[in-house]
């Protein structure tokens, strides 16, 4: 009887593993943020998503965002198995040092998987110098064949 019980527990811990990295499914995904930074002079008009299906397209992505280490020197990108996973760029419209991008969850439906985006914006009293850049979010999730978008919310920030 102990030893039914014991497999049939570690049967349902191995299902809720499954679970939690398919994304055939509704629910939340599982993400590695890769790096987050910005590119200094550049406006769109709109935000936008990248999308990394092989090695080939991520390196390409990499060097064109001109990805650096703390000390100036190019950094070597991160190692993806893109068998299972695949690599999705957001980049924002616009933005400032006031005002950051976070990357808070990722979500599948039946029909799309969607990043849920934070964007931190200063209130009336706040005073930042700053100067405009386009920031982005580099992310690794579990590879999909659904449609992939983002919702931006904004949440004002008390700067006194």
């Amino acid at each position: 009887m102990r030893v039914t019980l014991s497999l049939a527990a570690l049967a349902l811990l191995a299902s809720c593993e499954v679970a939690s990295t398919d994304i055939s499914g509704v629910g939340e995904v599982p993400f590695e943020i890769l790096r987050t930074g910005s590119i200094p002079g550049v406006y769109n008009d709109k935000s936008m998503l990248t999308l990394a299906h092989n090695e080939t397209e991520f390196r390409r992505l990499w060097v064109q965002l001109h990805v650096q280490s703390e000390r100036g020197t190019p950094e070597a990108a991160p190692t993806v198995d893109f068998h299972h996973s695949i690599v999705v760029t957001f980049f924002a419209a616009f933005g400032d040092n006031c005002d950051p991008y976070r990357l808070v969850r990722v979500l599948a439906s039946h029909e799309k998987v969607t990043l849920h985006v934070n964007h931190q914006v200063p209130g009336k009293d706040c005073t930042c110098g700053s100067s405009v850049f386009e920031p982005y979010i580099i992310v690794r999730i579990p590879r999909t064949e659904k449609p992939i978008g983002f919702e931006i919310e904004s949440e004002t920030h008390d700067c006194g």
